[in-house]
């Protein structure tokens, strides 16, 4: 048998949606039914918002108002529930959830049974309708979900990651709802503008014959007002002309001038409108077809990375700010420019897209830079994306106020290299590094102790102080953060831009774990050695109970920790080499029986205490057990088994 048979649950990183971080185990169960009267035999039980009525074994929403019917169920605050509801005589616009408190949920669109996932906030089940929805629905489920290892992930902020192929690139999850009604063009119905302006619908196609720039064919209620949206559509029978397509009058995507299927990205503003607007001075002669609209979560959604390699891993970071405004548009006024000619969008970035700026130096003391305000003596972080052209150095210059003092960075692409000049009197130069990020790109930090209260920042193409003449580069994505390491990029334009903190916790409950015997194991990797306490734990979500492995506040360590009824057990601490390398370390615990393993070595073991009763420990989390301490590092692997394993299986799981 294997060994990972004998595992309750496993997270290795590979999928997730928003706001959930898939494991590998186990199979859910549910309780017993919860809600009264789901099947609408009465009208009764349920509370009935705005223009809702029970009649005829339905609940039936008959007129447009945004509103909820609503049943208190006492306990179900705080739990995870499955709701599963039917909806019939769908009127072909807006949608309908489960909603955990009354106004956030996902618009189920169309007929069908409809199964979603939520914590209610109260003791409240909500179903709310859109403003648009018109139908009824019937056979309302509502269990607790009793064994699930799902994690429940945070972060009320978008994040980049690098994806599978390298590229930078904002984690994001595409709804399966599609908000567009008769998308593939069957009938004439849902358009509106059609038959006007050369503009027919026929043979399953949205067809324009010489229709006039600006003519808008239009589908209502389709999206929401500050929402991001994925619109997919295909374009054939191609002679001229284009296609914009707009979400809500102001939120614009870019225009479409071929045969193919396209997928394009756009917040709508303004109002609640798809456009798909005619393109072109002399006219537009084209045919759309399969026009599909889905929204994109961005924010709660976890970042399965891949800066290490073709494994993913979870990547969990601290809250952090981009200082540098405009950080991918080096012509931008804010820049300071001293005869340096910049020609935007002018390669491919580590994005993938045409959106890199090209910078040429002209004759003279060439640069280009802004001036930061910072917090003098404290740890900041400047992130660099530079790719070679012909010249064979890239250059950086962080001066204080008055130019008296400075930092060097000297970066050669050729040999892979970086030099640096440090003039501050006192501590200012702490680390620097490069990583290839494929396609001639090299990501560069640099961190230092802020030696003013402004830092003014200086990027040179050439290795003497003014820069060599006529010399050209390639740079995307400028970053300073008060940090004492580098994060991931944060894509700034007027502004400077915060990523909030990723929050990973509460996978499992007292079903998925045994408390009395088993082993927590994980292989993890700091972001760096910055002597603060981050780890991960088993636990019953208090501090009484609990089986942690944690960084410590030592540099280079890392402890392990198992608490009963408040009283340590075991208190154990083991340096690494390096703490931001990836470890495989199981933590084995039975009665009288604990032992910590690293990298197929046995560490640590204790012959001595005791453990928690059954049903003990009931939640998996990022962090102490109980809140706080977060887990700001890498994850490959997470696993937990409710059985010790055997000093052979142990040497096996955490063999490198």
């Amino acid at each position: 048998m294997s060994i990972l048979d004998k595992a309750s649950l496993i997270q290795i990183p590979s999928g997730y949606k928003n706001g959930k971080l898939y494991s590998v185990k186990p199979t859910p169960t549910y309780g017993s039914e919860l809600v009264t009267n789901g099947d609408f035999n009465t009208d009764s039980d349920w509370n009935k918002g705005a223009n809702w009525t029970i009649s005829g074994g339905t609940a039936n929403r008959t007129a447009n108002a945004t509103s909820n019917i609503s049943q208190v169920i006492s306990g179900i605050s705080g739990k995870k529930i499955q709701v599963v509801f039917t909806v019939s005589n769908y009127g072909g616009s807006g949608g309908i959830g489960a909603s955990a408190n009354g106004n956030d949920y996902t618009q189920n669109v169309g007929n069908g049974t409809f199964t979603e996932q939520i914590t209610p906030t109260s003791d409240n089940l909500y179903i709310r309708a859109s403003y648009a929805f018109v139908g009824s629905i019937d056979n309302v489920s509502v269990k607790e979900i009793t064994n699930i290892g799902d994690f429940d992930f945070s972060r009320a902020s978008s994040g980049t990651r690098v994806n599978s192929e390298g590229l930078v690139e904002t984690a994001s999850v595409v709804s399966t709802t599609e908000l567009v009604t008769n998308g593939d063009f069957a009938s004439s119905s849902n358009w509106n503008g059609v038959n006007a302006n050369g503009v027919t619908i026929s043979n399953g196609t949205l067809n324009y014959s010489e229709t006039p720039n600006g003519t808008n064919i239009t589908q209502s209620s389709v999206v929401e007002i500050g929402k991001k949206y994925k619109v997919t559509f295909t374009i054939s029978n191609y002679v001229k002309g284009g296609i914009l397509v707009v979400f809500g009058a102001g939120g614009t995507t870019q225009e479409v001038s071929s045969n193919g299927t396209f997928n394009l990205y756009g917040v709508a503003s303004l109002n609640t409108t798809l456009y798909l607007q005619a393109r072109g001075a002399s006219g537009t002669t084209l045919s759309i077809d399969n026009v599909s609209v889905k929204e994109v979560f961005e924010n709660d959604v976890p970042r399965l990375d891949y800066s290490d390699g073709s494994c993913a891993s979870l990547l969990l970071e601290g809250q952090s700010t981009n200082l540098i405004t405009y950080s991918e548009d080096f012509s931008d006024s804010s820049w300071t420019n001293s005869l340096i000619t910049v020609t935007a969008n002018a390669t491919t970035s580590p994005d993938g897209t045409l959106n890199a700026d090209k910078l040429l130096n002209g004759v003279g003391s060439s640069h280009i830079g802004k001036s930061l305000t910072v917090t003098n003596g404290v740890d900041y972080t400047l992130t660099t994306f530079v790719k070679k052209v012909e010249n064979d150095v890239f250059q950086q210059q962080i001066f204080n106020s008055g130019y008296t003092e400075k930092v060097y960075l000297y970066f050669t692409f050729s040999t892979e290299t970086i030099t640096i000049t440090d003039t501050v009197t006192g501590t200012s130069y702490i680390s620097s590094a490069f990583k290839d990020m494929g396609n001639g790109w090299y990501k560069i930090t640099l961190t230092i102790e802020a030696f003013d209260t402004t830092l003014r920042i200086r990027n040179r193409i050439g290795s003497e102080n003014t820069g060599a003449d006529n010399a050209s580069l390639y740079i995307w994505g400028a970053m300073l953060e008060q940090s004492s390491y580098a994060t991931s990029y944060i894509k700034t334009t007027s502004a400077s831009a915060t990523r909030t903190a990723d929050v990973c916790n509460n996978a499992g409950t007292s079903a998925t774990f045994n408390s009395t015997e088993g082993v927590l194991f994980a292989e993890i990797a700091a972001l760096a050695n910055d002597l603060t306490n981050r780890g991960l734990a088993l636990s019953d979500g208090t501090s009484s109970n609990a089986c942690r492995i944690y960084y410590s506040n030592s540099s280079n360590n890392i402890r392990f920790f198992f608490n009963v009824g408040g009283n340590a057990q075991v208190i154990k601490s083991v340096n690494l080499t390096d703490i931001t390398d990836y470890n495989k370390i199981a933590f084995s615990y039975k009665q009288d029986d604990f032992k910590i393993y690293i990298n197929g070595v046995k560490v640590e073991e204790d012959t001595s205490g005791i453990v928690p009763s059954a049903n003990t420990f009931s939640k998996l989390s990022f962090d102490r057990g109980y809140g706080g301490e977060n887990f700001y590092g890498k994850c490959k692997q997470l696993i937990v088994f409710n059985e010790a394993l055997s000093d052979s299986e142990l040497t096996t799981l955490t063999t490198l």
